[in-house]
């Protein structure tokens, strides 16, 4: 069961598509955000530290499912990506294009999205042509941010996630976990932010398209690490088959590392907050992401025969 599911997760599309990301680095030579979820940069010229910005925009085969949705799902995912790396999110601009009655339902989706977290659409730009819809967010932090690319060997692995929700009605990897009272999701985004702020996570993450096993990937790739984890200890519905979720896209999902001593105060802040957190496994120096379930183990993957997750080395 294990090595089936460990290939089924390696051929996710979520994960593989991943591997375009450094064909599209590689034309830009300020790459030292290339591994996070939103750009960080420091200033000294303003009174935050640190200024973050993200872009995401909706999938073309989601976003013509729900046009109304897609217009709440891409604020939504913005703050995610913010707050992973530690950030409080300030305001966002769209991007959108679509025939005049596409236009008004992904404007009403976005204005939902306002109205659910309290963060305000500022600006943006509208085109009459092809269905699309994005958003660019900024955002501000005071403290060291969380980055993908500073776990270290003998962190441990925590793994977060808001089980009460349902699979999205228009992609079956997908599962929606916000569709909450806004006091609600705050809790749980500033319950991360001032984790971040005491210094008490090393690395951090939201679970992405790639699902589970690959948004670790990509933390062990950025960081230059290995990892083992136990499968057993994921947050997962009771009705949800493991299979599946480990491919999930998580609406209110995330990974951190942490120091061994923080371990239990951290799983402890997490859930009082909302999300079913847990320890599952350890960052190691093997260059490898090893799985175990039940008394089965498996190797998901290896970064000196697999190459890059990010298609790097092309």
């Amino acid at each position: 069961m294990l090595h089936q599911l460990v290939n089924n997760a390696r051929k996710h599309k979520g994960f593989t598509c991943k591997h375009i990301l450094g064909r599209v680095i590689s034309q830009f030579p300020f790459t030292d955000n290339f591994y996070e979820d939103s750009a960080i940069l420091t200033r000294k010229d303003i009174s935050a530290k640190h200024v973050f910005f993200t872009a995401d925009a909706v999938s073309p085969f989601i976003l013509t499912k729900n046009y109304r949705r897609a217009g709440k799902t891409a604020m939504l995912i913005a703050i995610n990506d913010i707050v992973a790396k530690g950030g409080t999110p300030i305001c966002a601009v769209s991007l959108i294009s679509g025939s005049i009655p596409i236009i008004r339902q992904i404007a009403e989706g976005l204005a939902d999205g306002e109205k659910l977290t309290g963060i305000p659409v500022v600006g943006g730009h509208t085109a009459i042509g092809k269905p699309y819809c994005g958003v660019a967010m900024i955002g501000r932090g005071y403290s060291t941010p969380l980055r993908s690319t500073t776990a270290q060997d003998g962190d441990e692995i925590i793994i977060a996630i808001d089980t009460v929700g349902y699979p999205s009605p228009v992609y079956k990897y997908s599962f929606i976990a916000w569709e909450k009272p806004k006091e609600d999701l705050w809790m749980r985004w500033k319950t991360i932010i001032s984790l971040a702020d005491a210094s008490r996570l090393t690395s951090g993450k939201d679970i992405s398209m790639a699902g589970i096993l690959g948004t670790l990937a990509m933390i062990c790739e950025a960081s230059s690490v290995g990892a083992t984890i136990d499968l057993e200890r994921i947050p997962r519905p009771e009705d949800i088959p493991f299979s599946h979720w480990v491919r999930m896209f998580q609406t209110m999902g995330f990974i951190f590392t942490c120091k061994h001593e923080d371990t239990f105060m951290v799983t402890r802040i997490l859930n009082r907050a909302g999300f079913t957190a847990r320890y599952v496994g350890k960052i190691n120096s093997t260059h490898k992401i090893s799985v175990s379930y039940k008394n089965e183990t498996a190797i998901f993957w290896d970064f000196d025969t697999d190459g890059s997750v990010y298609g790097l080395e092309e």
